[in-house]
């Protein structure tokens, strides 16, 4: 689950001394990689979206590249706080829209894109750069499986819904989408990939036996409420 580089990173790409790209976190810089590309599959040059009201909302990455750092200082301090990440993105491509992390655990990505389709909706943005990353610094040795019991998979493997399933598999990756309205997507020529049509985020409240349970109770009121939300029928799912 592992990628097999982190460190690598064009700097001179981003307009970014090499000094800086050094003491910021490889997450940061993924994400940025990850933006470049989601904007040229979008169909959108860069540059035309300079000063324009795109937000750009990410889920909050660890922070744990901070203790590698030598150098202490203010590049090392906004290249390694999570709401950095957002900012950074919306500094060097000159996005003026909403601009902050989602920390929600698991599911930032999703609460991010979800909070997004909102800043649409409500018009504070006519597009949003959405998404998160997370890579790991330091592999840290198998003993240290057994300190997370029931969660951590002693074959670092995910198997959901499997009879074999016996924990989650730790994992690195990112993922960055380009967000706007159905209408503004067509009348800019954008290339759509899909249409997000509701959305919906509770919380299991005192449903659950702990912090971390799942609760069906609740998973079957999200679910119905994103479908409530989409004004659509289930029964129409394919």
């Amino acid at each position: 689950g592992c990628l097999d580089r982190i460190d690598l990173f064009d700097h001179e790409f981003f307009g970014l001394s090499r000094r800086e790209a050094e003491v910021t976190d490889p997450q940061h810089r993924l994400a940025l990689q990850l933006t470049q590309e989601a904007l040229e599959n979008a169909g959108y040059a860069p540059s035309g979206l300079r000063d324009s009201q795109t937000a750009v909302i990410f889920s909050s990455p660890n922070n744990g590249y901070a203790p590698l750092v030598r150098e202490q200082g203010t590049l090392s301090l906004n290249g390694n706080i999570p709401c950095a990440l957002p900012a950074r993105i919306s500094h060097l491509y000159g996005f003026t829209g909403p601009c902050y992390g989602v920390d929600t655990g698991c599911n930032g990505s999703l609460v991010a894109v979800h909070q997004a389709c909102r800043e649409l909706g409500d018009g504070d943005a006519d597009h949003a750069v959405v998404g998160g990353v997370s890579l790991r610094h330091i592999v840290p040795p198998a003993s240290a499986v057994a300190d997370f019991p029931g969660i951590a998979s002693p074959t670092a493997r995910s198997r959901a819904f499997d009879r074999a399933a016996d924990g989650a598999g730790w994992g690195e990756g990112g993922a960055v989408v380009v967000l706007a309205t159905l209408e503004r997507a067509l009348a800019e020529g954008a290339f759509i990939h899909a249409v997000i049509r509701g959305s919906a985020v509770v919380h299991n409240g005192r449903h659950s036996a702990t912090i971390s349970t799942p609760s069906a109770r609740s998973q079957a009121q999200v679910i119905t409420k994103a479908w409530r939300n989409a004004a659509l029928d289930p029964e129409t799912a394919g």
